[in-house]
């Protein structure tokens, strides 16, 4: 079976805006970045979500279901592990050091943050995702062996999103609360879309409701839900030959999404030393930097297919 392409540009388009969250609210307040930020309070209502649901869509629940004896299960398991965890660990530590022993910049990491590293994000805020997903395929995987009815499958993962967020252990309830996203992802992967007018009206509604202060916690996933939506709606239909850097973002998505910050932090300190109050051009040079760099690793990946297990292990 051949890429599906609007998958590849969608998650091309997810970690885009990933990037540029990340650019954004890096930047102090008094150029106007941080979390009070408009641009960056849209991209992180649905950034994430749609990073979960696009995983959901390439998970095949026939396939797991179809898993005969410990060999192809265990298999399935390792590659989860060795693809996220292990990911996980060697670019933690790789962040951690290059923070630890050059620069610290807006946050400072310790030796007590190696040590929490392989159980606690905090080292490497970013790797959150990564754990995260780990627990949420680990869970689908025993729900989906487990239970055959759709419906108790989908009323545990709604249980799971209600109860996630009171969960004390972060990448499990990180797990818990995008796991939902992680499912409505496989509907989607089937390009069933309800009517772009309900979604507009619902966003609405939901935008209103929370500003309001009403069942805000619920808001938020029908808001990331409908904007979700609406973005594969339009990636769906869109162009094929227009779209082709976004799916080769998304087709190497772990690079941008792990190297990032090695292209966005100079460029930073660099403005910073220079006295530079923009806006503008903090986010411009920080965020083009870091795309930059990274579609040049990406072109080199092709052209060296080895390099991919730094990113990709198995």
């Amino acid at each position: 079976m051949g890429r599906i392409h609007w998958i590849d540009r969608t998650r091309g388009l997810a970690i885009l805006l990933v990037v540029l969250g990340h650019v954004i609210g890096g930047l102090d307040f008094r150029v106007g970045g941080g979390m009070g930020n408009l641009i960056w309070k849209i991209i992180f209502a649905f950034h994430m979500p749609l990073m979960f649901a696009i995983s959901g869509s390439v998970s095949d629940e026939e396939r797991i279901r179809n898993m005969k004896g410990k060999k192809d299960c265990s298999s399935y398991l390792l590659k989860c592990v060795v693809n996220l965890y292990g990911s996980y660990l060697f670019f933690g530590y790789v962040y951690w050091s290059v923070k630890f022993f050059l620069y610290q910049g807006n946050r400072v990491v310790s030796l007590s943050d190696a040590i929490r590293l392989p159980f606690d994000s905090s080292g490497w805020e970013a790797g959150w995702y990564l754990m995260a997903l780990l627990i949420i395929k680990i869970l689908d995987f025993l729900i989906v062996k487990g239970i055959s009815q759709k419906e108790i499958r989908a009323a545990i993962w709604i249980l799971l999103f209600l109860f996630g967020r009171y969960i004390p252990v972060a990448f499990v309830a990180d797990a818990c609360s995008y796991g939902v996203y992680f499912q409505l992802g496989r509907r989607w992967k089937n390009e069933k879309f309800e009517n772009p007018q309900i979604l507009i009206g619902l966003l609405a509604l939901a935008g209103i409701l929370k500003y309001e202060g009403i069942f805000v916690f619920l808001m938020n996933f029908v808001i990331a839900a409908a904007l979700c939506e609406i973005v594969i709606i339009v990636m769906v239909q869109a162009k094929e030959k227009r779209m082709l850097f976004f799916e080769e973002m998304g087709m190497y998505s772990m690079i941008p999404y792990v190297l990032h910050a090695y292209f966005t932090i100079p460029v930073r300190v660099v403005l910073e030393k220079i006295n530079c109050g923009s806006f503008s051009i903090f986010v411009l040079a920080g965020f083009l930097s870091a795309i930059l760099f990274s579609y040049l690793i990406i072109l080199l990946v092709k052209r060296f297919p080895k390099i991919k297990h730094v990113f990709y292990p198995i």
